[in-house]
């Protein structure tokens, strides 16, 4: 029987491979031990076969297939030294291949007694890692005075997932939340289409609405008074994620993921909320 061999981690030190060498020896040792004993517990076992005790078999395949799988997008990318650039190739894949929509994060805040909000936005840009030093942002535009551009200037930290189903790859990160400068603002609002510009004025985003019709009638006002191009209103504009951890998933088989976490160490004496101060990111495989 061949022997189990447990993945060797690029991550691992060489004084950890004699552990994961010695792991191994002990997983062959327990399909061996199953063996052994297989026949006198499935006099017992059910005829359920969500009850049914693994075979020797089993498990030797089970361990076999760890051992043959190709090393997963998050444990390949685990190498790299910018997780802004791992985060832009993920999604340009994912733009390939998902149905819509690949740009969908999930956005999590808090409100004035702690308590959660989470809802979907679009992530609109990925700012790259600055040469000189730093980190990047994830950029997304909303309303100011909606529920969550309330949360995040009373709490300006925030969370984000990004999960894309075609790929099995999730991106997950959390951070300080700064808004994005009005000249960028004004630059990407102005590429936005015409109904969705007069949209932005005409929405009192989060607040109760009478009507559908109503809403109808304030986006006619709206069309009225900017015919050609509408203005980016004060109320409206962009947030930047600065993460102090980036967390890369990879679907893994019977449910052994691969999750690498990048979290940024500032240097010594500077703030961990400062983007611009000097540090540098460490990279953790962490459990699944």
């Amino acid at each position: 029987m061949r022997r189990a061999v447990l993945l060797q981690d690029p991550c691992a030190a060489p004084s950890e491979r004699g552990a994961i060498t010695a792991v191994s020896q002990a997983v062959s040792d327990a399909v061996a031990q199953r063996g052994r004993t297989e026949t006198a517990m499935s006099k017992d076992a059910s005829d359920d076969p969500a009850r049914r005790p693994a075979s020797a078999q089993d498990l030797e395949k089970e361990a076999q297939a760890i051992e043959d799988r190709p090393p997963s997008a998050a444990e390949r990318d685990a190498q790299r030294g910018d997780p802004f650039a791992i985060a832009s190739a993920w999604l340009a894949e994912a733009t390939a291949s998902e149905i819509n929509d690949p740009n969908a994060m999930s956005l999590a805040t808090v409100d004035a007694d702690g308590a959660p909000n989470a809802r979907m936005v679009l992530l609109k840009e990925i700012e790259p890692q600055p040469a000189d030093g730093g980190r990047g942002a994830f950029v997304f535009y909303t309303n100011f005075e909606s529920a969550k551009g309330q949360e995040l200037a009373a709490a300006p930290r925030a969370a984000i997932v990004l999960h894309w189903k075609s790929l099995r790859r999730q991106l997950r990160a959390r951070g300080a939340v700064t808004r994005v400068a009005d000249a960028q603002a004004d630059a990407y609002y102005a590429t936005r289409p015409y109904r969705s510009r007069v949209g932005a004025w005409a929405s009192a985003q989060s607040k109760p609405l009478a009507s559908r019709m109503a809403l109808a009638a304030e986006v006619a006002k709206v069309a009225a008074r900017h015919p050609f191009s509408p203005p980016r209103p004060s109320h409206w504009g962009g947030f930047r994620i600065i993460p102090s951890e980036i967390e890369f998933w990879s679907d893994g088989a019977f449910r052994l993921h691969d999750r690498f976490q990048w979290r940024w160490e500032p240097a010594p004496g500077a703030a961990r909320e400062d983007e611009a101060a000097p540090g540098a990111w460490r990279v953790a495989r962490l459990s699944p």
